[in-house]
């Protein structure tokens, strides 16, 4: 039996969240445990997986990947977000289905035995026109296992043991619906595949390579200490021997789960080939340098060349950069953090390599690009050789694609912050949006701009950087930074079929004061990125949540989705502000005189007001409208080099 699991979300779409969680990371935490499952307890079971870490994937690339492996069954994990007050355990399949076929039969089945082992009360088997029921060639069905913005529910979603019971759930619904077989008790020989262990090369030592390079093979890593433990479990029953070793990342303990260590690399990748055949996606190498490796802790050397160094992302606050170590850590990727000072402010950026030859800083930065890091870039470290007879210094540029870097003048771009001189310019992650200070020829995209030689600042420019700033100051009431053409681009690329309502967003937005791209930001949170998965129906255009009380009270319904764009920028407008409301648009919003004018003049202060009880609101919009930032970002700096090849 082949099946075809499908955690739902990742990467840049984090999907529901509430009281702290993002339903991205327990969907792949409860789909990895289910996968273990199945591989270490039943027979004939293969199963692939849409992602096996924090990555982004279309919901097209999921079905057409299913449907060209031959899976026999489709299985979607999700958690649901609703009022706060809904809660419990639901599954789909699609709703063009009959009651009596084979895919309502298996959807019976699953759903008992997960209701058995979810301790969440049974909101029924329902059907849906999702994209994953409606293009996928064999029986599918997707799970909601419990509310992330319930109270109960996310008490028990933060528990291990809870997502290991929901997994074994799934296991047994699986199992008895497709008449799997349990593994027999005694202890399997291991896959024909792998390898024995040689004694000399054994996990829990190291392999002594003299001044050269040891390559270490993991299979996991966990901030648990038990987690790891199980792994370990796991692997004893396919008969290979593992060992713990920690590793100190910012000053949290990893425990990673090793299965050798060798002086070869190419034993190495043969071990590492091996467990990912076995269904261990998570594996890596860790490559100890001894002596002349590259090194994340130290740039290389170049002799007065130029250096390229690739970075995971710069951030205004330590501790963002040190969270940003850990998730690389979670991957087998050593970083470390370096600062950089900008128009007299420290960033801090993650550097995970540094290299004299740019090739391989391009390698990197796409292996980065392609691990869901969409915030990479690479920093160029010119040498004095012969810049000064140029006019120029040895300084550094920056740029987020693989092409080489330019000195000197460098346009701005929308969140990238500028600074620099002749000989000296940085363009990325290391500013702020809506405006950029610095000397020399510079300018910014969607803030304003300031030319010409001395120093000048945007009219736009805001005092709290959106991005990495406190975003407990960041007000509804300021400039639209991001084009109509970028919050599109950044939807479809979660949603393909989004409705394009950037326009509407911008002009209201210019109209009204008020930040349209972040109230952009607020309809994907309320719309599940216009997929509408919530009470609320596309028919009604609503796109922000008016009047969608829960309780399925699908709330207010506007004629076109002008008009239900217009409606969301009055509420925003009645809850920034006090000010009347300028008359050249009718009031569409029904709910504008509920309002206590003037009582949330920041998106934070959104929280308990918009959404109820919603003490993360306001930061979920936030978190969106940076990421759009960090797209945005990345596509206008592919554009500029394009002009300057």
């Amino acid at each position: 039996m082949k099946l075809y699991l499908d955690p739902g979300h990742g990467g840049q779409d984090p999907g529901a969240q509430g009281h702290g969680l993002n339903e991205k990371d327990v969907t792949l935490d409860i789909a990895l445990k289910l996968r273990n499952i199945l591989l270490n307890d039943y027979e004939n079971i293969e199963v692939k997986m849409s992602r096996t870490s924090d990555t982004t994937k279309g919901l097209s690339e999921r079905t057409s990947e299913a449907n060209s492996w031959g899976a026999d069954f489709f299985l979607a994990i999700h958690i649901n977000s609703d009022s706060h007050t809904a809660q419990g355990y639901e599954d789909y399949i699609y709703n063009n289905i009959s009651n009596s076929s084979t895919t309502a039969k298996y959807q019976s089945i699953i759903h008992a035995e997960v209701l058995k082992m979810s301790q969440l009360i049974d909101r029924g088997k329902k059907k849906a026109n999702f994209h994953v029921l409606r293009e996928s060639e064999m029986p599918s069905m997707l799970t909601e296992n419990g509310f992330i913005d319930n109270t109960h529910d996310a008490a028990l979603m933060k528990q291990s043991s809870w997502r290991q019971d929901v997994a074994q759930g799934h296991a047994n619904g699986i199992a008895k619906a497709f008449g799997l077989k349990r593994i027999a008790s005694t202890a399997p020989k291991p896959p024909a595949s792998q390898k024995p262990v040689s004694p000399s090369l054994s996990p829990s030592k190291p392999a002594d390579s003299g001044t050269g390079n040891v390559y270490e093979v993991m299979v996991g890593s966990f901030s648990s200490k038990e987690h790891a433990e199980e792994r370990v479990a796991e692997l004893s029953k396919l008969g290979i021997k593992a060992a713990i070793v920690s590793a100190k990342v910012s000053g949290a303990t990893w425990y990673r789960v090793r299965v050798g260590s060798f002086a070869s690399r190419a034993k190495a990748d043969a071990l590492l080939s091996n467990m990912e055949k076995s269904g261990y996606n998570d594996s890596f190498i860790v490559i100890e340098r001894v002596k002349g490796a590259d090194s994340s802790s130290k740039p290389a050397q170049s002799e007065g060349g130029t250096v390229y160094e690739v970075m995971v992302g710069s951030f205004s606050s330590k501790e963002h950069a040190e969270e940003r170590v850990a998730a690389l850590k979670k991957i087998g990727t050593n970083s470390t953090i370096v600062s950089a000072n900008i128009s007299g402010k420290t960033w801090y950026r993650v550097r995970v390599g540094s290299f004299p030859s740019r090739s391989k800083a391009d390698a990197l930065l796409t292996k980065m690009e392609k691990a869901g890091y969409d915030d990479s870039f690479i920093v160029i470290e010119t040498g004095s050789a012969g810049d000064d007879k140029k006019g120029g210094t040895s300084g550094t540029t920056t740029s987020s694609s693989s092409s080489s870097g330019t000195t000197g003048k460098t346009a701005g771009t929308s969140g990238g912050g500028i600074s620099g001189s002749s000989g000296s310019s940085t363009v990325g992650n290391s500013g702020t949006t809506g405006g950029n200070s610095g000397t020399g020829n510079t300018g910014s995209i969607g803030g304003g701009s300031s030319g010409g030689s001395g120093s000048g600042t945007s009219n736009n420019q805001t005092d709290i950087d959106p991005v990495h700033g406190n975003p407990s100051g960041f007000t509804i009431l300021g400039p639209t930074i991001l084009s109509p053409e970028h919050m599109n681009r950044f939807v479809k690329n979660i949603n393909p079929k989004a409705p394009e309502l950037g326009s509407y967003y911008l002009t209201f937005g210019e109209y009204y004061g008020i930040r349209g791209d972040v109230a952009f930001a607020q309809a994907i949170l309320e719309t599940d990125y216009f997929r509408f998965t919530g009470d609320v129906r596309p028919e009604q255009n609503n796109f922000s949540g008016l009047g969608a009380t829960g309780s399925k009270a699908q709330g207010a319904r506007f004629e076109s989705p002008e008009e239900g764009v217009l409606a969301q920028l009055q509420h925003l407008y009645a809850y920034a502000t006090t000010k009347k409301l300028p008359t050249q648009y009718p009031l569409v919003d029904p709910r504008f005189e509920l309002v206590d004018r003037g009582s949330a003049p920041t998106w934070i202060a959104l929280n308990g007001k918009w959404a109820v009880p919603g003490s993360d609101y306001g930061q979920s919009i936030l978190n969106i409208y940076e990421r759009m930032i960090h797209m945005t970002i990345q596509h206008l700096e592919t554009t500029r080099q394009n002009l300057n090849p």
